[in-house]
């Protein structure tokens, strides 16, 4: 990866404007994830702050960073080793840690170079359940470009969570809070633990759900007599299959289900909820129906349209009703 030319040019300044930031507010949950002296990879240092943060909680931080002039302010600050080099071509499997920070150090990567640079960080990890990962990503749609000719890649949350799991890294905590510096960018953060080394039925289950829009009312169906928790009403969707977005799951699910085709509008946060032998994990999509007016019910005993303050006098099922209530929310929101 070419980093922008102001990390080069400008690492001076970029220093003065980041290394005061206090970083305890995003790195807590993270550092209490982690072992008595970690070795701990922070992935694109700057200037150090982060590893002189860590190194000051007794862990064993190391920088990786591209800049010639910021890896020599972290060096300097930290008294830390500090590795130059390119994160997409760095062969990584050359080390062993126990974590690896990726505070916003992937903000610049094109969004189909991600999940390949992230993949090879990840070779830096040893193996077992007590690896532990931060990544943090702006969010947003598309990119932006600064008055430093930065270009900034955004990302969703449910596409993060998308590569995560593709990659085995099981989201134990997760943040969304506003840029320290005042510009009002969101920020999304994760804390991440190896899921080849977790129990597999302590992993929540991913599934999609489509919450249908139609002339200010709201599509549910009840759940058949055969399917599990026979006759609970629920936002129809399904499970999302190996090598599958949840956005091609949810598109997937309802032509199945009802044989009609949805387009998607926007993607509200996921939602996690423990029954007592499985949890679940729903990633909820808000949908317009594109094609097909007359629905066929392949799996549900019946359908019904409602307007959202009509929602909660139906039975739901227990994990969709965090869901519900975080869509009337937005509804009584909404201008």
């Amino acid at each position: 990866m070419t980093i922008p030319e102001y990390y080069t040019t400008h690492f001076s300044q970029y220093h003065e404007k980041t290394f005061h930031i206090d970083p305890a507010a995003f790195l807590s949950s993270f550092a209490e994830n982690l072992q008595p002296g970690a070795h701990v990879l922070d992935i694109g240092c700057g200037s150090g702050r982060d590893l002189l943060w860590l190194a000051q909680k007794c862990f064993q931080p190391t920088g990786f960073e591209a800049s010639p002039g910021l890896a020599a302010l972290a060096r300097q600050n930290t008294n830390c080793p500090v590795i130059e080099g390119d994160f997409e071509s760095f062969d990584f499997s050359t080390l062993q840690v126990d974590a690896i920070l990726m505070s916003g150090a992937l903000v610049h990567l094109p969004h189909k170079q991600m999940e390949p640079a992230l993949k090879n960080i990840l070779r830096a990890l040893k193996t077992g359940s007590k690896s532990t990962v931060y990544l943090s990503v702006k969010e947003g749609h598309g990119t932006f470009t600064d008055d430093h000719n930065r270009t900034f890649y955004l990302w969703q949350d449910a596409d993060i969570r998308d590569i995560c799991r593709r990659n085995s890294l099981k989201v134990i905590d997760f943040s969304r809070s506003t840029s320290v510096l005042g510009t009002g960018e969101a920020w999304l953060g994760y804390v991440l633990k190896r899921a080849d080394g977790i129990p597999t039925d302590d992993l929540p289950i991913d599934v999609t759900c489509a919450i249908i829009e139609k002339n200010g009312k709201v599509m549910a169906a009840q759940r058949g007599p055969l399917m599990r928790m026979p006759f609970k009403w629920e936002f129809p969707g399904g499970k999302i299959e190996p090598g599958e977005t949840a956005q091609q799951c949810i598109l997937r699910e309802i032509t199945e289900e009802f044989g009609i085709q949805i387009e998607i509008q926007s993607a509200m946060s996921p939602s996690t909820h423990a029954y007592p032998d499985f949890q679940i994990r729903l990633y909820p999509f808000i949908c317009q129906i594109t094609e097909g007016a007359a629905m066929t019910l392949s799996e549900h005993h019946a359908i019904c349209w409602k307007t959202p303050d009509q929602l909660l006098t139906l039975d739901w099922a227990d994990a969709d009703i965090a869901v519900v209530k975080t869509y009337i929310d937005q509804a009584i929101r909404k201008p």
